[in-house]
């Protein structure tokens, strides 16, 4: 679940953001 690819229709990298393997996605302003 700590990857992009699992998160299909969200969009990366903005408003999204992801560390891979590290977190689960975050708004990009946070």
């Amino acid at each position: 679940m700590m990857m992009q690819s699992s998160f299909m229709g969200w969009t990366f990298p903005y408003p999204w953001k992801i560390d891979e393997g590290a977190s689960y996605p975050y708004l990009h302003w946070e």
